[in-house]
């Protein structure tokens, strides 16, 4: 099973997504933003993994009302770790290759940024359009200095394009 790591995001937080690692050194790190495209950021990031020889970490940040204590989301915790962990396993990617970190906050974005190591290999899915916030995030991650990956989804349940940042200078191949 995949390890799951909890943090609640209230003040400055040490990112988790890129902790050492005794056998591999390079990180990977998934953004979830829904279902559907969260599922084929997974599958590009397990074949650049592969390429890679790097472990995969799905991040996903959850926000917690000001009317509710930080620990207690709308949406309890154990219903999104098996939701994350069902999107694990469809992705085709085995346990011991990825991680599950969740974050409770009030702040998503700033949350985020927290989280994320600087120079972070970040492969995030979405649609792009004028008014997509995945593209937005992706534009805000790359101007933070992140290398992003983003797999853009064009019907609801294939990624038809995987796309680099102007920084990144590796290559992969899907399967998708």
């Amino acid at each position: 099973m995949a390890s799951v790591h909890i943090t609640k995001c209230e003040q400055r937080v040490d990112p988790i997504c890129h902790e050492p690692s005794s056998d591999r050194g390079v990180r990977v790190t998934v953004v979830f933003t829904t279902p559907e495209a969260t599922l084929g950021a997974l599958r590009a990031a397990g074949e650049l993994g592969e390429s890679l020889g790097a472990r995969i970490t799905l991040v996903a940040v959850q926000v917690v009302p000001f009317s509710l204590p930080l620990g207690r989301p709308l949406t309890p915790v154990s219903f999104l770790e098996r939701h994350l962990l069902t999107l694990l396993s469809e992705s085709g990617l085995e346990a011991e290759e990825a991680s599950i970190a969740i974050c409770l906050c009030r702040d998503p974005e700033k949350s985020l940024m927290q989280l994320l190591a600087p120079r972070s290999l970040v492969v995030l899915g979405g649609k792009r359009g004028w008014w997509s916030r995945e593209q937005k995030l992706e534009q805000r991650l790359t101007r933070l200095g992140h290398d992003v990956v983003f797999v853009n989804m064009k019907s609801k349940s294939r990624a038809n394009h995987v796309q680099f940042n102007e920084g990144f200078t590796g290559v992969v191949t899907c399967k998708t």
